[in-house]
């Protein structure tokens, strides 16, 4: 910059265009094209697998040979089938290693190989390989390896026990105090699958969201105790998964990306990569979604365009899928089945069923429950108006209503006992007084149609539906106190050797599998692409793991009740029980950054869309500036360049508004899950999409810069590119930041338009700053982003340069002076004219004076720590904002 201080004389030359322009719009169009390929080829995977074959692979002969699994020997293949029932006796063990050798031979002959391969492609992209090979649980049967890996997880649930007492939720509204919940009790032990349920209104919700922690706005009373000791929120949500209503994953994601995600920041380091991979096997065959593992979840993105994918049955099923991949102690499922037809609400219940079974607690909230789903559940809990009427053991909830409370039931009348209790405590609409819901099936024809019906109260129905039930607030007040009286008096529902006879795991303080029992279990199989199946490796580390089984589960046995009830709250559960340390903040920042660059590069407005409007934008306002002359005439239409440049990079943020938004919803659903620090979050979104945020930049001010003729400088022409990049980045920044701290889309465009507005109008382009006459108000020139860009701008096109004027002025400015200044007669004169029209041949214009008007003088290093400054603050006040939200109500 320095050896530029001497001015230089441009003779004019008649608009010289840099030809930077020229493969710069070329490489935009591509760029946007490969990635816009790309995205076509996920949404169709036929058509992404015959283009693989076609311009990857080669043949069709070669692709199979290729990924054709090597053979195995039949008694290699044996060692795989091992049974692992350590229950069995060694002939038993024997005739059974016996029959699955003698199936792997009859397999190898007829050509099918047992073992899985390990595909390159899924190793480059981070993601587990689950091919259908030899895989049981892709077909609903647990394989081989998931047995022993589900008998280890059975020795490392770890009892949680919750209690809530008198919890209550009130909120002050305009009208007065208006109460959700009203002194509610329950307990939820390890081995229990609890049903929440009530008419709408009643309080679930909000209940299921402060036993899970997740409730922090209301005026909130009473206490939630976790194996008899208040409950630390952070280690609690780490050991439990919340499964909400209505997902948040990624549209541009796969099933199987997305389960990879979580199953990298759930489970356990130590875990290897084969296990990771039977876990996710085993959890999607467990949710019907086996078939499912290449198809996008699909969605709206942001900015409307909707992608197809998984339907809202299957999305529920992959959101379940994921909260349970850690196998966390509690479960919390809000309305898991609504959405899904019965038979995969059935199934998805049955599963959860068998994870209570192995000690885990299971508490959900559900209506109107089929009755084979009914029958899976050991308690529940039902409210009405915030009012707790049962808690309990499912079988206990008609007698208590029938005798305790003075409601009979008739189940002839009223079918299943769930839709009694939820018909009892309605207070909604007028009941006539009788003893029950009289159904008959030739007035009403299904049961399921006249349940709908009996729920409906939008239309007239005759009163003969109805028989004696609650139906005013005073008669839910003295229900409600009755069974609280007889709660507090000691009948509480389920006892502890209620809860143990129904599998509930050994107490804390029994020993857990060691970090080389880990090691065992992928040495059983072998990782991805190992040789660990040889014919004697996997039958000694399966033996070996079942030896280390066998001898924990003897120390269990031997340990009792040993530990404290501080070390049961702290202890292991399921899969590591999502400690801080199942993913460190590496691999926290890595899966991030995979995810991100998903997001970013398979959104077609994002990556591709926008290298597209900013390759638009700078032909269009080229083409305006086209072939600007370095003459005098052309110093006006220079300075316009230099101002609409940053206006343009100020303003394109606003087109992708809706993206920060939509970030910001993602992070606040996995922050609340407790997934990942916040700052591997920040730090990964921005290396994913910075660098196309550059690049953009860069190629709309390389082309504009070559379309306009500007400084044909090469400094000049890094100059005005680091401004722009550094304008673009603030902008953009600045609107993150207002989406995180603002509560919708609306509030964060007033906020950075006002922003927006002060920069515009401080830019000392519009008005100079020594030209206004309220010289406190121009003190707002310091925040004016666009004010420094400006300067620096004009520095780089007019700093130490001077233009030749021998060919005198535009007649076109000799002929407006007179007109200009009409009581100047010598302007009218020929000598005055004449030397205008001719100046000499040493004649030049200094463009540093320009400089001077506008008071530019700052060094150019000055500008650039200047905005370096501004936009290192707006990212600390964004990820400040972050840290903020994960402190909110979560839902």
């Amino acid at each position: 910059m320095a050896a530029n201080a001497t001015a230089s004389v441009l003779a004019p030359h008649g608009g010289t265009i840099h030809a930077m322009w020229i493969p710069c719009v070329v490489f935009a169009h591509v760029f946007a094209g490969y990635f816009m390929l790309r995205m076509l080829l996920v949404m169709f995977p036929k058509a992404t697998a015959d283009f693989k074959r076609k311009f990857c692979c080669g043949s069709s002969t070669s692709t199979q040979q290729k990924h054709t699994p090597k053979p195995v020997s039949p008694k290699a293949a044996a060692a795989q089938h091992v049974r692992f029932d350590t229950a069995s006796s060694p002939d038993q063990s024997k005739g059974a290693a016996a029959a699955a050798a003698a199936a792997a031979a009859k397999d190898a002959n007829m050509g099918r190989s047992t073992t899985t391969y390990y595909d390159a492609d899924d190793e480059e992209a981070g993601l587990p390989d689950i091919s259908a090979a030899g895989n049981g649980a892709a077909t609903g049967v647990p394989s081989q390896r998931s047995q022993l890996l589900m008998r280890r997880l059975s020795t490392m649930i770890r009892p949680m026990a919750m209690e809530w007492q008198d919890i209550g939720c009130s909120y002050n509204t305009s009208s007065g105090m208006r109460t959700v919940l009203k002194a509610v009790y329950g307990k939820a032990e390890p081995g229990d699958m609890l049903a929440l349920m009530g008419p709408s209104g009643a309080g679930k919700s909000t209940l299921m969201d402060i036993l899970a922690g997740r409730k922090s706005v209301g005026n909130l009373t009473g206490s939630v105790l976790v194996n008899g000791l208040p409950r630390k929120k952070d280690e609690f949500a780490r050991k439990t998964a919340y499964v909400p209503q209505d997902d948040n994953f990624m549209p541009t994601m796969t099933v199987l990306e997305t389960c990879s995600y979580y199953a990298t920041l759930t489970l356990p380091r130590k875990l290897g990569k084969a296990t990771r991979q039977e876990r996710i096997k085993e959890v999607l065959a467990a949710m019907g979604l086996s078939h499912t593992t290449g198809t996008l979840v699909g969605g709206t993105l942001p900015g409307g365009i909707i992608l197809r994918g998984l339907s809202g049955g299957e999305r529920k099923r992959l959101s379940i899928a994921n909260g349970i991949m850690s196998t966390p102690c509690i479960v919390f499922l809000d309305e898991p089945t609504s959405g899904l037809d019965s038979f995969a609400a059935l199934s998805v219940m049955s599963y959860m069923r068998s994870m209570a079974g192995s000690g885990q607690t299971v508490v959900s909230s559900i209506h109107q429950p089929r009755a084979a789903i009914w029958a899976l559940f050991d308690a529940v809990t039902l409210l009405s108006m915030g009012r707790l009427m049962f808690y309990g053991p499912r079988e206990e909830m008609s007698p208590w209503f029938s005798e305790g409370c003075g409601y009979p039931y008739d189940p002839r009348m009223h079918g299943l006992v769930s839709d009694w209790g939820m018909d009892l405590v309605n207070i909604g609409f007028k009941k006539p007084e009788g003893c029950g819901y009289p159904y008959d099936p030739r007035m009403h024809g299904l049961v399921s149609d006249w349940g709908m019906d009996l729920v409906n109260i939008g239309f007239k129905k005759p009163e003969s539906l109805f028989g004696r039930m609650m139906n005013t607030l005073e008669e839910l007040d003295t229900a409600a106190d009755a069974f609280r009286k007889r709660y507090l008096a000691g009948q509480n529902g389920l006892t502890a050797p209620a809860a143990a006879a129904r599998g509930a795991p050994p107490p804390a303080g029994s020993p857990t599998p060691s970090d080389t029992e880990f090691a065992l279990l992928d040495a059983a199989y072998g990782s991805p692409g190992s040789n660990a199946n040889t014919q004697q490796g996997g039958a000694q580390a399966v033996a070996a793991m079942n030896r280390a089984l066998d001898t924990v589960q003897e120390a269990e046995q031997r340990g009792g009740n040993a530990g404290s009830a501080g070390e049961q709250q702290g202890g292991c559960c399921g899969m590591g029980g999502r400690k801080p340390s199942s993913a460190s903040w590496f691999t926290q920042f890595r899966v991030l950054l995979w995810r991100e660059f998903l997001s970013v590069t398979r959104n077609p407005a994002d990556v591709a869309g926008r290298c597209l409007i900013f390759s638009w934008l700078a032909i269009f306002v080229g083409l305006i500036y086209y072939n600007l002359s370095s003459d005098v005439d052309s110093l006006r239409a220079r300075l316009n360049v230099l101002f609409v440049e940053p206006v343009i990079l100020l303003l394109l943020p606003y087109v992708y508004m809706s993206l920060y938004t939509a970030d910001k919803q993602y992070y606040i659903a996995d922050s609340s899950a407790k997934l990942y620090h916040p700052s591997a979050y920040y730090v990964a979104k921005q290396m994913a999409v910075m660098p196309f945020a550059i690049l953009n930049v860069l190629l709309f001010s390389f082309t504009l810069y070559g379309l306009a003729g500007l400084r044909p400088d090469g400094w000049a022409i890094g100059i005005n590119g680091l401004m722009s990049v550094l304008m673009y980045l603030i902008a953009a920044q600045v609107l993150a930041f207002a989406a995180v701290v603002t509560p919708n889309q609306d509030v964060a465009f007033m906020l950075a338009i006002a922003w927006t507005a002060v920069n515009l109008l401080m830019s000392n382009f519009m008005v100079r700053y020594k030209d206004m006459t309220q010289v406190w108000f121009s003190q707002l020139r310091y925040i004016s982003a666009m004010g420094y860009a400006f300067e620096g701008y004009a520095q780089a096109e007019f700093k130490g340069i001077k233009y030749s004027c021998a060919g005198g002025l535009a007649p076109s400015i000799t002929a407006y002076l007179p007109i200009f200044l009409p009581n100047t007669p010598i302007l009218r004169g020929t000598l005055v004219t004449g030397q205008l029209a001719n100046p000499g041949a040493d004649c030049v214009v200094e463009l540093g004076s320009i400089l001077e008007y506008f008071e530019l003088f700052r060094p150019l290093w000055m500008i650039v720590v200047i905005l370096v400054g501004y936009l290192l603050f707006f990212h600390i006040v964004t990820y400040l904002g972050f840290l903020w939200l994960t402190k909110k109500e979560k839902r």
